[in-house]
């Protein structure tokens, strides 16, 4: 199935963000982790079986992901975040699937690429905002190992069938039996459904009579998608299926009501796209594995010694 991105949300912006430039500046203004960096930078903030956790990493992974413009509430849980990977590593390390050096080199290397440098280029723009090599490898380590495991311990049964991805293409048990693929887009736009906010978004229907006009009008702040009803959100699919094509609706927001997310309807399809068995097959596995991968870690934590402190 056809997935057409225009642009993704600003927290995914990494040209923008990893730019040297910006690195610099970031370099300047951070304070990193609060809290920990008040403390001694190796003293233990958390004891997980008989590994530990860090303040300095807290604050490193603090910076980077600050770096990367992460949402506030993904800062926010950075020592909490560092405590699972602990127990993901030591799974991985029992089912003997920790991520290789050539993998993890891969794996910036791909990170790298996504603001369009080298493996080197990117590790030395993060340096100069303070950065250290080990903490982006170690953020790529544990994110093939977790997947490793996850894969070894649960693809097999998260494999999907072709009735059920008969099921997802017809859209049974929805309103939108008949259609097999539903075009819209999404635009964010900061303010919720505050005043100013709408005011803006109505702006941005005076100026656009298609979906295409908005490669024109908002070439940087939209996502284009097509998909099945069934892999569609819930509060999007309500809203489109309230529309006609070229319509929008300003009804939904995110971010604890702090974002309005603008739906445009594109268009509706009863012909299945070429490829759309194969890509539905892969969303069913992948929300199918990760509800999978979710379990397990709380089964880990369930049977973990957690100590926060240098207790």
């Amino acid at each position: 199935m056809n997935r057409q991105t225009a642009s993704t949300l600003p927290t995914r912006t990494l040209p923008r963000v990893l730019s040297v430039a910006a690195a610099l500046i970031m370099a300047a203004t951070l304070s990193g982790a609060p809290q920990a960096q008040a403390q001694s930078p190796f003293a233990v903030a958390a004891r997980v079986n008989d590994d530990i956790v860090t303040n300095y990493e807290i604050q490193q992974r603090t910076r980077f992901l600050t770096l990367l413009n992460a949402p506030p509430e993904v800062v926010s849980r950075v020592p909490e975040t560092l405590v699972n990977e602990r127990l993901q590593r030591q799974a991985a390390e029992r089912f003997g699937v920790v991520a290789t050096p050539d993998e993890i080199e891969d794996g910036v290397a791909a990170f790298a690429s996504q603001a369009n440098m080298s493996a080197q280029q990117f590790i030395n723009a993060i340096g100069q905002a303070g950065v250290a090599p080990e903490t982006v490898r170690d953020f790529i380590s544990i994110g093939i190992s977790w997947r490793n495991v996850v894969r070894a311990r649960f693809s097999e049964s998260s494999q999907v069938t072709d009735a059920e991805i008969d099921r997802a293409l017809s859209g049974e048990g929805s309103d939108s039996a008949g259609v097999a693929a539903v075009d819209y887009a999404t635009i964010p736009i900061v303010g919720g459904r505050g005043a100013d906010a709408l005011s803006r978004a109505q702006a941005l229907r005076n100026r656009v009579d298609t979906c295409d006009d908005l490669y024109g009008v908002r070439p940087e702040g939209f996502e284009r998608q097509v998909l099945p009803p069934s892999e569609i959100p819930q509060d999007i699919a309500a809203a489109l299926s309230r529309l006609d094509a070229d319509e929008m609706s300003f009804d939904i927001t995110r971010g604890d009501g702090t974002l309005l997310l603008v739906a445009m309807l594109c268009g509706r399809s009863t012909e299945i796209p070429e490829g759309a068995r194969d890509e539905v097959r892969e969303q069913l596995f992948q929300s199918r594995i990760g509800a999978y991968a979710s379990g397990f870690l709380e089964e880990l934590r369930a049977d973990a010694i957690i100590v926060y402190g240098d207790g």
